[in-house]
């Protein structure tokens, strides 16, 4: 369950087994991912393990973020091939609106 591993360090291979199951048990399954491409770049740039934690959450919050956009996308109705045009916040595109009646 919700134990932590206190007393003695575990090896790699270990720990991200154990990621890989806390991962899916979230139903995260690209923090695994995440997590095994940026161990060894964590290692050799000094990261402290908050940061290392920060940048993993942040590819599963970036990837979600993408991932909802597509869905709210396709249940707008556009069909693959005729995607919106993204405009920057608070501009419009008045040419597209329908006209005004009177």
């Amino acid at each position: 369950g919700g134990r932590l591993m206190a007393t003695k360090k575990p090896e790699a291979g270990e720990a991200l087994k154990q990621v890989t199951y806390l991962a899916s048990a979230l139903k995260a399954p690209r923090i695994t991912e995440a997590a095994a491409r940026l161990a060894d770049h964590a290692r050799d740039a000094g990261w402290t393990h908050e940061e290392y934690l920060a940048a993993v959450l942040d590819r599963e919050v970036a990837a979600r973020n993408a991932s909802g956009a597509q869905l709210r996308i396709r249940a707008a109705g556009f069909s693959p091939g005729r995607r919106p045009m993204l405009l920057p916040r608070g501009q419009v595109l008045w040419a597209a609106l329908p006209p005004q009646m009177p």
